[in-house]
């Protein structure tokens, strides 16, 4: 049935790229969607998607509404599973088996369900926040988003679990280079 990763992202330069390839092997393809970089994420990104046939750049504009954006993006999977990814997640390779394995769990059980992520915040390698459901980031592909703002998935009711697998995010604010990151676990 497969599995799509869907990415909205503006001026990731110090991430996008680490995050890409964190999820290569993941997902059957990657649709990242520009919301108007102005630093050097569209070459970055041109790059990748030449050398990556998985990899597939798209352009939207910015209108202040994120589920407008990341709807976009879930316009243009196809797959049955849709993976969201912001520009300075990383998959760690130990995890990325697992990924593949509760979808075709999920598959062969005739469900459909959400999975939420759990979020580290983390600074300087050490966790200081812990988030249980932060994340809706593992879900059917027919879903949307809603709210301009703070947006989430309209799950039309369906189960939703908690991550069986983890991911980790590195942020990278653009005037600390010594804040070393986030993680999503």
């Amino acid at each position: 049935m497969g599995v799509s990763a869907a990415m909205i992202v503006k001026n990731g330069e110090r991430s996008i790229e680490r995050a890409i390839n964190s999820i290569m092997e993941a997902v059957d393809e990657i649709i990242v969607v520009d919301t108007g970089s102005t630093d050097e994420t569209l070459p970055i990104l041109n790059r990748l998607a030449g050398e990556h046939e998985k990899v597939q750049l798209h352009h939207f504009t910015w209108i202040n509404d994120f589920s407008a954006a990341r709807n976009y993006s879930l316009s243009l999977v196809t797959h049955k599973w849709t993976f969201v990814v912001d520009d300075d997640d990383v998959l760690p390779l130990d995890q990325i088996h697992k990924l593949r394995q509760y979808t075709s769990e999920m598959d062969q059980q005739g469900r459909e369900v959400g999975m939420y992520v759990r979020y580290n915040n983390t600074v300087d390698g050490v966790v200081n926040t812990v988030h249980e459901k932060a994340y809706l980031r593992l879900f059917p592909s027919r879903l949307r988003y809603k709210d301009m703002i703070h947006e989430i998935v309209d799950t039309q009711g369906m189960e939703l679990l908690q991550s069986k697998f983890k991911s980790r995010s590195r942020k990278c604010p653009p005037l600390d280079a010594a804040w070393k990151g986030n993680e999503i676990v």
